[in-house]
């Protein structure tokens, strides 16, 4: 998704549910805040999980935007900022847009999965801390068990891809949601 898709998804293609997952960053514009606000006041609903999806529902959530699964939910309640969390770099078409590197919250989910016997609280928030410090396109699971010296401990073999989870999730919802009714005061912004 980028800057237009949300208009062009409610002007031209007449969408009543809009579902945003994924989005552009670095070399394109991602989608515009005022765009899903103008398609919210003008009575589609829009829902988004997943990456860039979710980062855009929480932050237009109060003008009726829809949130949708668990990174929802942890930026909404502060357990995540930034969209370093849900970036990752990854191949063109023709790698069918093959991962290159692991999301934070792809980490953070997997090290929620890992038993506690194997992993302490405190070493789970300091593979965090490490991970954090890793620029997103450079952090992949064996750079990371290097970083974090995990020499006899393979978090790879207990990896949760969160972000797939929650945009199946949305997938299998947004096509269900009947058809929102416009607030009187919703905010409009020019297009």
């Amino acid at each position: 998704m980028e800057q237009g898709d949300v208009h062009f998804a409610r002007r031209q293609l007449g969408a009543d549910v809009i579902a945003m997952i994924d989005g552009v960053h670095s070399q394109r514009l991602p989608a515009w805040h005022c765009e899903i606000l103008d398609v919210l006041a003008d009575g589609a609903r829009v829902l988004g999980a997943a990456s860039m999806g979710a980062l855009r529902a929480v932050e237009c959530a109060p003008w009726g935007a829809e949130p949708v699964g668990e990174i929802c939910e942890w930026y909404a309640s502060g357990v995540i900022e930034g969209d370093d969390e849900v970036c990752l770099a990854h191949g063109d078409e023709s790698t069918n847009w093959k991962p290159f590197s692991v999301p934070m919250v792809n980490v953070r989910a997997t090290l929620k999965a890992v038993p506690s016997i194997m992993l302490s609280a405190k070493r789970r928030e300091e593979i965090i801390d490490i991970a954090k410090g890793i620029f997103y396109p450079e952090r992949t699971w064996r750079g990371l068990a290097d970083a974090c010296e995990l020499r006899d401990f393979d978090l790879e073999e207990y990896e949760v891809d969160l972000k797939a989870t929650d945009a199946m999730h949305l997938a299998i919802r947004a096509p269900t949601f009947p058809q929102k009714k416009t607030r009187p005061g919703d905010p409009e912004c020019g297009s």
